[in-house]
């Protein structure tokens, strides 16, 4: 049987909650390993108050308890967005090895995005693609015309094996035509490399 945890939409920021986007974020918190079982939500007849039901496998430790009041406490409540397919450019294709501690770049693109999303404030970039490290970490980021667009992707320890990453940027693209720019550098990694990364850029619908 479940163990439930319950707050009232008084307990977030905004006086509200998504169950999708709650379920969600906690099933991403690093801090809670226990199982998430369900989250619902009930409203009293009387009082009108929404409550929110989590449940998860068993009980929670001290730390899950204080990580899952934590996520409850930055919940904005806002629904989950959803997202369409615009268009998608190749940052790079073949195997690229990153050799340096400094920036170096790996591959990348001249393209348009405001030709194919005329509300580019309304744009979310997303880069996938493949990775391996020997020894610790790499960074990775885009650039557009050289300068950087979001902070840098951490990509952890593989162990030698090639694993698939993706990630989403935090900048938005500019009006125009750019050079878009894949760069990777090591951080405590001997060695790395990355391959078949690509970029897509989607439209965000609430």
């Amino acid at each position: 049987m479940s163990v439930e945890y319950s707050y009232q939409a008084s307990a977030f920021p905004n006086d509200c909650f998504n169950e999708d986007r709650l379920k969600l974020e906690v099933g991403s918190s690093p801090s809670i390993t226990t199982t998430l079982d369900y989250v619902r939500s009930r409203e009293d007849v009387e009082t009108h108050v929404f409550t929110a039901y989590l449940g998860f496998a068993s009980e929670l430790s001290t730390e899950e308890q204080s990580a899952l009041d934590a996520v409850v406490a930055a919940h904005s409540g806002a629904p989950i967005p959803t997202y369409i397919f615009h268009a998608s450019s190749t940052l790079c294709e073949g195997e690229h090895e990153i050799t340096d501690a400094e920036w170096i770049i790996l591959g990348g693109v001249v393209t348009t995005p405001s030709f194919f999303m005329a509300d580019l404030s309304k744009s979310l970039a997303r880069v996938v693609g493949s990775f391996k490290t020997v020894g610790g970490s790499v960074e990775l980021r885009v650039c557009e015309d050289g300068v950087p667009m979001g902070t840098p992707h951490d990509l952890d320890a593989s162990a030698d094996v090639w694993a698939t990453m993706q990630w989403y940027i935090s900048g938005t693209p500019s009006e125009g035509t750019h050079e878009y720019t894949l760069e990777g550098r090591l951080v405590t990694a001997t060695s790395a490399a990355v391959r078949f990364v690509s970029m897509s850029l989607l439209g965000v619908v609430l």
